[in-house]
């Protein structure tokens, strides 16, 4: 998870190294005191950790809600960073946005690193499949701040590519299955569309940065119920962008109560799993 601007444009990645120069433009949870080390702190690193104690800007981020939080730069006029210089000139010419402009800072959910189990030989478990990668977690342990998705990438997929062949040389060519029964029920468009923004107003209320067993026990029955509600309007015999739109949210809903399960079994936190309670 990592802080992004929503405001005055949206989707955009804050760029972290710079938050030893934001000025907040409303009151935050954080002593006077403390505020200047916590945000030399977290210029240090992108994603979110609750390891550091930096934690309390992206808590301060979360705080904010919907609005997200206020804040603008306060760059030096003498001796400026080459990559401070190179970042605001790209937000000037390319979004129009300046340096002394207000702008709104919410957390974004960036992507998803680990969860797939391998073992040495990059072997899943699954007969024939192999991964890589930061699905794998790799190098980078229960926290990843910073970035080695190429170093992932490069040795994992070594491992993994050299493994693949080698299992392939061992087995005996097969015949494709020329059957394979395809789904035969579908959603309308607009009903997926609905539960699908239900979903992701489940997972960023409950399952962001402020993780609780009360919160993350609602997830899973807000995902319970939209699970029986795709269910109970899919219907047979439709269009094959509606059999995709049902397969898609149904893959969706099944992978979301997966995560909160998770969540749910480590009640510490670590890393980008943060347990305020």
């Amino acid at each position: 998870m990592m802080p992004g601007f929503i405001e005055p444009k949206r989707n955009l990645v804050f760029n972290e190294k710079t938050w030893r120069y934001v000025t907040f433009d409303q009151p935050v949870d954080i002593a006077d005191e403390k505020l200047e080390n916590l945000l030399e702190q977290r210029s240090g690193y992108g994603p979110f950790t609750s390891r550091l104690a930096s934690r309390a800007i992206d808590l301060a981020i979360d705080q904010a809600g919907a609005e997200g939080l206020a804040l603008h730069y306060d760059f030096p006029r003498e001796n400026v960073p080459e990559f401070v210089q190179t970042f605001a000139t790209w937000l000037q010419d390319e979004h129009s946005i300046a340096p002394t402009d207000e702008m709104r800072v919410a957390m974004y959910a960036h992507a998803a690193n680990g969860g797939i189990k391998i073992d040495k030989t990059a072997y899943t478990g699954v007969e024939g499949l192999y991964a890589c990668g930061e699905a794998t977690g790799g190098m980078h342990g229960a926290d990843r701040i910073g970035g080695l998705s190429s170093a992932n990438g490069i040795v994992f997929g070594r491992i993994a590519g050299a493994s693949a062949a080698l299992a392939a040389q061992k087995e005996p060519e097969a015949a494709l299955k020329a059957d394979i029964a395809l789904p035969q029920y579908g959603i309308a468009t607009t009903d997926a569309e609905r539960l699908t923004h239900g979903l992701k107003h489940t997972m960023s209320t409950y399952c962001m940065i402020n993780r609780t067993e009360t919160g993350l026990s609602e997830a899973l029955h807000e995902l319970e119920g939209l699970k029986t509600e795709a269910t109970t309007l899919s219907t047979q015999k439709v269009l094959d962008s509606e059999v995709a739109a049902l397969a898609r949210l149904q893959s969706q809903i099944q992978l979301a109560q997966e995560m909160v399960k998770a969540m749910r079994k480590r009640t510490e936190s670590l890393g980008s799993h943060y347990r305020a309670d």
